[in-house]
């Protein structure tokens, strides 16, 4: 079951079954089923609620008490009665992966993120057929009918990409579009990394050139831009004092002009220029006016669809999109929910933080436990940096990651022996 489950985590775009207009994800039922095997396995009512699943149920009441406020004055929006039981679906997989995982032997965990991986080299591998077959070919709708959910991305509507005189068309994997499957691929990417510094193995470094050859045909820049920006943070997590601080400030600096230039370089209008940039600027300009004019409570978690007319900007290129989503999982945080809300959401991210930061700089088990820990630093990192380009949560996989966080972390040393053994059957 929990290797069904396993498997499920890449079709990011696939539906099983639609209710109402709304997707019902195949990672939603395989989660789902997890259910029965926590019950058949748990001999006690005790269930583990570490303090990161405490900030992020304090983000859900927040949510929750607002979009209360709005019934109780007959303000009643389907929107946000969605997005918030959205939010209340994954707090639950979430503290439901936790217990899982809870009850996994260390040995047995580690040989899940193993096969995770390989389960991401087949499909990053698949998704590799996409660019050089047919644009029109079958394996490009393979997977990917949550047509409710999603625009789903169709390669045949747009030109070809070309390297060394080789046409290609942008892969989608089995998410909706490249940008979503170019993110979904930074996770294996990311723990596949400090295999490839600490100690190097063939088969690891196949495995990445697996996945990384896919990745770059996404042409995804939002995925390239968050595995970026999570190297290039991951020193903080390892050094100390003032060596800390300044690396900190040259970090910051360096994610501030990625953001910038990545948004606005190509927002004059223009012949040439990157309509796709133009439009997500767009967007994010409108949710930043959104939460200038409601900086507190926000519009209403969900809203931003019904409110963007109103906050349009003059001079706004319509040819590009008029701002039809924010595209940023943060900025529309703060427009819906305000600064209460998007403080409340990065205090969670904080949560699991401090505890990366303290497993990375309390290390007892030798390079195999270093390996483990600094791959999972840069999945969150890579996770947190992608929501920047985002715009929603609605993805297991994160909370897969972030699950495994809560259960490892509160173990004070991983058996080096049984690491070891795991990291060597890595596919």
């Amino acid at each position: 079951m929990f290797y069904i489950f396993l498997l499920s985590l890449p079709f990011l775009a696939l539906s099983i079954i639609t209710i109402n207009n709304k997707d019902i994800l195949v990672s939603y039922a395989t989660t789902a089923l997890l259910i029965f095997y926590f019950f058949a396995r748990k001999d006690n009512a005790k269930i583990y609620f570490p303090k990161e699943a405490k900030a992020f149920f304090v983000f859900f009441i927040y949510v929750l008490i607002t979009v209360g406020y709005r019934l109780i004055y007959n303000i009643i929006d389907p929107k946000s009665i969605s997005a918030m039981a959205t939010i209340a679906i994954y707090f639950f997989f979430y503290l439901l992966l936790i217990n899982v995982f809870d009850l996994r032997s260390k040995g047995r965990l580690l040989k899940h993120i193993n096969v995770f991986i390989f389960i991401c080299v087949l499909f990053a591998l698949y998704s590799g057929l996409q660019g050089f077959l047919p644009a029109d070919s079958i394996i490009n709708r393979l997977f990917r009918n949550a047509n409710n959910a999603y625009t789903i991305y169709n390669p045949a509507l747009y030109p070809a990409k070309h390297i060394m005189s080789i046409n290609y068309n942008r892969v989608s994997g089995l998410a909706a579009e490249p940008g979503l499957w170019a993110v979904f691929l930074t996770m294996p990417l990311c723990l596949l990394l400090p295999r490839l510094y600490y100690k190097f193995r063939m088969r690891d470094f196949g495995a990445f050139l697996g996945i990384f050859f896919p990745f770059l045909l996404t042409g995804g820049r939002s995925g390239f831009l968050s595995l970026f920006l999570a190297i290039i943070s991951f020193p903080c997590f390892v050094l100390s004092g003032n060596n800390r601080k300044l690396y900190a400030l040259f970090t910051v600096t360096v994610i501030s002009l990625s953001i910038f230039m990545g948004i606005f370089s190509e927002f004059t209008p223009g012949s040439d220029r990157d309509w796709s940039q133009i439009e997500r600027a767009n967007g994010m300009i409108v949710a930043t006016r959104m939460f200038i004019a409601n900086p507190i409570f926000g519009i209403g978690i969900g809203r931003y669809r019904q409110e963007q007319g109103k906050y349009q900007f003059k001079g706004i290129n319509i040819a590009a999109g008029q701002g039809d989503y924010p595209y940023s999982f943060y900025l529309s945080l703060a427009a819906e929910t305000g600064i209460i809300g998007l403080i409340l959401w990065l205090l969670f991210l904080k949560t699991i933080g401090d505890k990366l930061y303290f497993m990375i700089n309390n290390i007892k088990g030798g390079t195999d436990e270093k390996i483990l820990y600094a791959g999972l630093i840069l999945s969150f990192l890579s996770i947190a940096f992608g929501w920047i380009n985002i715009g929603g949560i609605n993805s297991v996989y994160y909370f897969f990651i972030f699950a495994i966080i809560s259960v490892l972390s509160n173990i004070k040393r991983i058996d080096r022996s049984k690491t070891n053994n795991d990291l060597e059957t890595s596919n």
